[in-house]
């Protein structure tokens, strides 16, 4: 079944990418330079994921994030692009506008790549701007002083994001000066080879909070190989809890749920049993399905990442509609659940119709 769903979704991306060429090749003029470029650019795009994963660890550091940015570039753009073509393409099949004098025209090429630069300066713009997200709950049975937490979910370190970057973050984080720092999954992109090239293990190590950092896995975790991405997290300091409970100064339990990658994850009930009741209860949950059970199980806070805010328009719609809660904050009953669209972000540094954010969560009893 997930072979034909593989193969399902190489067929349709690999349809709307040669849709998007061809539709771009009309509006070009019979200039040859031009239109090779074109084509060697979308076969490059094309095939730059399968040649990072095979033969990224060969190219230079540089070499290797400069093909993954304009890849990823071009990927941010194949939806504008396909909304307008097939609009175009649907008017000249009704003959509601003369499209055709649009083709083979140089102002019709420069329109084009005005407009798609536009979108890429603010989409990078929305990107850049991190949003500090407050959250103050009162939990009744935390006891002594409020507790800082610092939460940030899909840091996707990698080809894209790198050391410097990473390092920004972690100023933000110590500026809080947190008693707890959270990740809530995927922390590693696509694989540890650039994370090892790049001394990202080292930045990360360098993480101060009162009582450490606390991480769980994502789906991208699995991607990388469960394996390798365990040994590079705690190589790097950060605890990692796979269905597994950590007691925090005895005043607050954080339990790590597993990815839903892993079809044999132990339930929300069986991990919290030997703590309900008794103390404050934080799950880590990657992706925000069935937040039904955050409330039956009496937690009182989930954090979750994952869905990207959407990441760019239209695809924040489709986020909404598969997710009861695709970003935000969310009580159900007694229960706090916050959602984050993340901190970094797969692919291009991108975001349109959502925005790159941390919690600061200040957890106080009465």
């Amino acid at each position: 079944m997930r072979s034909i769903f593989f193969f399902l979704i190489l067929g349709c991306t690999l349809g709307i990418h040669v849709y998007v060429t061809s539709s771009l090749l009309k509006f070009l003029p019979p200039c040859v330079p031009a239109r090779i470029f074109l084509i060697v650019l979308a076969v490059t795009v094309l095939l730059f994921p399968f040649a990072h994963h095979f033969f990224g660890e060969h190219l230079p550091n540089w070499l290797d994030r400069t093909l993954y940015n304009i890849s990823f570039s071009w990927i941010t753009l194949i939806p504008y692009f396909l909304i307008a073509f097939f609009l175009l393409d649907v008017s000249r099949w009704f003959r509601l506008f003369p499209v055709e004098k649009l083709y083979a025209n140089w102002i019709s090429v420069a329109v084009i790549a005005g407009v798609a630069l536009v979108i890429l300066l603010l989409g990078h713009r929305q990107y850049v701007h991190k949003v500090r997200v407050p959250l103050d709950i009162a939990c009744p049975k935390i006891s002594g002083e409020p507790l800082v937490i610092v939460g940030m979910s899909d840091l996707h370190l990698g080809a894209g994001i790198g050391r410097a970057e990473l390092e920004t973050w972690i100023e933000r984080i110590h500026a809080e000066e947190p008693d707890i720092v959270l990740l809530a999954g995927d922390i590693i992109d696509g694989d540890c080879r650039a994370l090892l090239r790049d001394g990202i293990a080292e930045a990360l190590a360098g993480i101060h909070a009162r009582y450490g950092v606390y991480a769980v896995p994502g789906n991208h975790e699995y991607y990388v190989g469960m394996e390798e991405a365990e040994a590079f997290l705690r190589g790097a300091g950060i605890t990692l809890l796979r269905d597994e409970a950590a007691l925090v100064d005895n005043r607050l339990c954080i339990v790590g749920r597993d990815d839903r990658s892993n079809p044999k994850r132990k339930p929300l009930a069986e991990l919290i049993a030997p703590y309900s009741g008794k103390l404050p209860i934080i799950v880590l949950d990657h992706q925000p399905f069935d937040l039904g059970s955050v409330e039956e199980n009496g937690i009182d806070f989930q954090f979750s990442g994952h869905t990207h805010g959407g990441q760019i328009w239209p695809i924040n719609h489709i986020t909404d509609i598969l997710f009861e809660c695709a970003h935000g904050y969310i009580r159900k009953g007694d229960s706090h659940i916050y959602v984050s669209s993340g901190i970094g972000i797969w692919g291009g540094k991108y975001r349109i119709a959502s925005q790159s954010e941390y919690l600061v969560l200040r957890l106080s009893g009465g």
